[in-house]
């Protein structure tokens, strides 16, 4: 069946509908129809919708603001221009199984699907041709009913928008992802990052993080100022959170950091909290880059060595010597007992004789000395200052306030960046 332009808008459908294999010769208008049945558009093709409404040169179809009050199939359907579903109540669900969206646009906004929706292209082309891969969809503002009634299956979603909706529970298996602002880091890492890359080759295949198109969008306009950064945070967790319960832990990762770098550049983050997500993404990727926390320990580790060598770390020692003082005690003529002999009448005799001294040797406390710190030492104590390990024997020769200030400084920061570093292991483990 072959028709022209097809005017069916606040048409009220009272059997049930079936458009199947119907060739929408310059597409057909919808708008605010009731469809209270079933209702099939299985195998439809030449549908599509165009944003000017000029029928009379691009096809065009439109089924906004109208309801299917059972479940409505557009299985094998081809859309070959844009089509729109705006605030479409799917009560039955929908079936959009083995579609074809070739338009320009695909509008599905504040639209509304109360039973279990399936959007999946044709088997034969899931790798080839994903769904709505020539499309921008606007998925923004959809209720969903429960919240796990739609899935997308083998669809390219890098330029679908999600804002404003719930997608903690909708299921994406095998979706596209558009990536947001690549770094160009990776080329400056160490030896070390390189053999971690190994390590988790899995997990840091790419420098770049998978984003959503709202965000995008606004990246690439060059006014993130103004972007709705609490809608997008909300956005990022809770894909984070749906890619977490589908133990889907490389998504997960990406949008963990998007969710705390959209929170980190929201101009309403009170100060205290910025400064923190500051210093977070600074040393430790928000916990999600390992070789980062591990190379600032190192630099630290490193000048701190120098800093210490430079103020004269030495080793504290004692004298192998001991050192004796001589006491010459004279001993001079003694009489005992001369008032408790005169008191009782007695003569006392007398100890007489030339005087002589007595030599008493009596050993004094060990002189300590010091010995300039080898470079190992020194690399040494600095290891241990920052692990937090006692380290006794050790005292500075010159700039001994400086030194002790720094040795508290890493003291305190280098426990903070093996830890961030365990954490992004741990996390990497984990996954």
């Amino acid at each position: 069946m072959k028709s022209g332009l097809l005017q069916l808008r606040r048409k009220v459908f009272a059997a049930p509908v079936d458009f199947r294999e119907v060739v929408f010769a310059k597409g057909a208008d919808f708008g605010a129809a009731l469809f209270p049945g079933k209702c099939e558009f299985c195998s439809c093709s030449k549908v599509a919708f165009d944003q000017t409404r000029d029928s009379s040169t691009v096809e065009c179809v439109t089924f906004a603001r109208s309801r299917f009050n059972e479940r409505v199939s557009f299985k094998g359907a081809v859309f070959s221009g844009s089509a729109d579903f705006t605030e479409v109540s799917f009560v039955g669900g929908a079936d959009f199984r083995d579609t074809s969206f070739a338009g320009p646009f695909v509008n599905f906004r504040q639209s509304y699907f109360a039973g279990r929706t399936e959007f999946a292209p044709r088997l034969a082309e899931e790798h080839s041709n994903p769904l709505f891969a020539d499309a921008e969809v606007d998925f923004r503002e959809v209720a969903l009913e429960p919240l796990d009634a739609v899935s997308f299956r083998s669809a390219d979603l890098q330029k679908c928008r999600f804002l404003c909706t719930d997608v903690r529970k909708i299921g994406f298996h095998n979706v596209l992802w558009p990536e947001g602002r690549n770094r160009s880091a990776r080329k400056w890492e160490p030896a070390v990052g390189w053999v971690l890359k190994r390590l988790f080759k899995k997990h840091t295949r790419t420098s770049s993080r998978l984003a959503v198109w709202d965000w995008v969008v606004w990246e690439q306009s060059g006014a993130v100022e103004q972007a709705p950064f609490d809608h997008l945070e909300r956005l990022f967790r809770e894909l984070k959170q749906n890619f977490e319960e589908r133990r889907a832990w490389e998504e997960a990762r990406h949008f963990h950091y998007m969710e705390k770098n959209m929170r980190r550049q929201n101009p309403k983050t009170p100060f205290p909290t910025w400064f923190l997500l500051r210093l977070y993404w600074w040393f430790g990727g928000f916990g999600e880059r390992c070789t980062r926390p591990l190379l600032y320990a190192l630099i630290l580790l490193m000048i701190s060595t120098i800093i210490y060598a430079c103020c004269g770390l030495a080793i504290e020692s004692k004298s192998a010597g001991v050192e004796y003082h001589v006491i010459v005690q004279q001993q001079a003529r003694a009489v005992a007992f001369q008032s408790q002999a005169a008191g009782r009448g007695l003569r006392q005799r007398s100890r007489s004789g030339p005087a002589h001294g007595k030599r008493v040797v009596v050993p004094s406390s060990p002189l300590p000395t010091t010995k300039t710190a080898s470079v190992s030492d020194t690399l040494l104590y600095s290891l241990r200052t920052m692990t937090l390990l006692r380290s006794d024997g050790f005292v500075f020769t010159r700039w001994d306030s400086f030194a002790r200030w720094w040795n508290t400084f890493e003291s305190l920061l280098g426990p903070i960046l093996l830890g961030l570093f365990a954490l992004a292991v741990r996390q990497q483990m984990k996954r």
